[in-house]
């Protein structure tokens, strides 16, 4: 069962993210890279913050908050941790990990810094990058499968 967060408003959802931040704010991944989680971000013009960043993990480049993006923000550990796959573009790794009910929940890092997170639910993926995607990924190759979390799948 993935981590999700629960809030009533977008305020609180967003200082749960900073918590989260802040609680695990350095995670290695299966691969041994080691995720930096708390570091502050803030779009052009903006003060760099620890706040923009969980606004943008809640709402993408815009900040245009959206409720589910922000729960499943509480996947972003697990889901570094526990990846039963990782790709790699560049300096853009993908981590990705299905939770139970058919949820796909992906972490992206550039560095060693996460960026962003998308999931899929049904067949629908959605990114960072809304309402339609403007960069593709067709140059990701596989660096790693977890064997333990893909055992008969």
């Amino acid at each position: 069962m993935p981590s999700l967060i629960s809030a009533k408003t977008e305020t609180e959802y967003i200082a749960a993210v900073v918590d989260l931040l802040n609680r695990d704010s350095f995670v290695t991944g299966p691969d041994g890279l080691l995720v930096h989680l708390n570091v502050p971000d803030g779009n052009e013009g903006e003060r760099k913050t620890l706040e923009n960043r969980a606004k943008h993990l809640c709402g993408g480049h815009l900040h245009l908050f959206e409720k589910q993006r922000a729960q499943y923000a509480g996947c972003i550990v697990e889901t570094l941790c526990s990846a039963a796959l990782i790709a790699e573009q560049g300096s853009n790794r993908f981590y990705l990990r299905r939770y139970s009910k058919g949820l796909l929940h992906i972490v992206i890092t550039t560095g060693c810094v996460v960026t962003e997170q998308a999931f899929q639910r049904s067949c629908d993926l959605v990114t960072q990058y809304v309402p339609k995607p403007v960069k593709t990924f067709k140059q990701a190759k596989v660096i790693f499968k977890n064997l333990a979390t893909t055992k008969g799948k």
